[in-house]
């Protein structure tokens, strides 16, 4: 696939919920297979494996080179892992959203592509943020589902690994001065500060206690600014 043409389709992906949650669950399990990912995307196994594929004229994430097989994994079916586009790719996007910095990465191309300092890129940019929300959305879903099962189970021990692995958290705030809403802004650039901390703290570490992953996802907007009575 020729370069230019490989862009285009990647930013057709940062707007398609269900190949950035194909890449996202890749990404969080290392490698995945179709089952695997269907369950997680929520969406049967022929659909999610036309968007691994490709269908007609839509390019698959095998394609456009994000996704690739990994044959070192045993099991049932083909595993798909990530590439190095893929990777950078991500990289592009956490160093764009946290650093609001561009990186050098072996694809330049591609961090260009996700500057989202750049208002030219507004489109893709609320675009991606749109899917991500339908993938947390999706998984929230896939979490609660599980939960569900193993609480039916009245395990007490699982119920306890339970409320240790999972944070739930929805507030509603009413701001009513400049000093409030300062404060709620701070508090979330020193949460995600400590994230990206925790973050890099770990990669360096080359001995573990334990091997967990965490979702994270935090959202806020003040809603005078998507008032509907506003928008008529």
């Amino acid at each position: 696939m020729q370069e230019e043409n490989r862009q285009t389709e990647i930013l057709k992906v940062l707007s398609s919920d269900t190949k950035l949650g194909i890449l996202f669950s890749i990404q969080f399990y290392d490698a995945l297979n179709l089952k695997q990912i269907s369950k997680i995307v929520g969406m049967k196994e022929p659909s999610a494996f036309e968007h691994i594929k490709g269908r007609g004229d839509e390019k698959g994430l095998l394609e456009i080179g994000l996704i690739e097989e990994d044959k070192s994994q045993k099991g049932r079916g083909k595993y798909y892992r990530l590439t190095e586009l893929a990777d950078d790719l991500f990289k592009s996007i956490n160093a764009s959203i946290k650093d609001r910095q561009m990186i050098n990465t072996k694809n330049n191309d591609i961090a260009e592509l996700i500057n989202f300092n750049d208002i030219n890129n507004i489109k893709t940019i609320t675009k991606f943020f749109s899917s991500i929300a339908i993938i947390v959305k999706n998984i929230a879903i896939y979490t609660a589902n599980f939960v569900e099962q193993q609480i039916s189970k009245e395990e007490k021990e699982i119920q306890d690994k339970l409320s240790d692995q999972i944070y739930i958290n929805f507030s509603y705030l009413d701001i009513k001065t400049n000093e409030q809403k300062k404060k709620l802004n701070d508090i979330f650039n020193q949460f995600g500060k400590a994230i990206h901390e925790i973050s890099k703290e770990s990669n360096k570490l080359v001995e573990t206690e334990i091997n967990e992953k965490y979702l994270i996802y935090a959202f806020s907007t003040s809603l005078n600014l998507i008032d509907p009575r506003n928008r008529q």
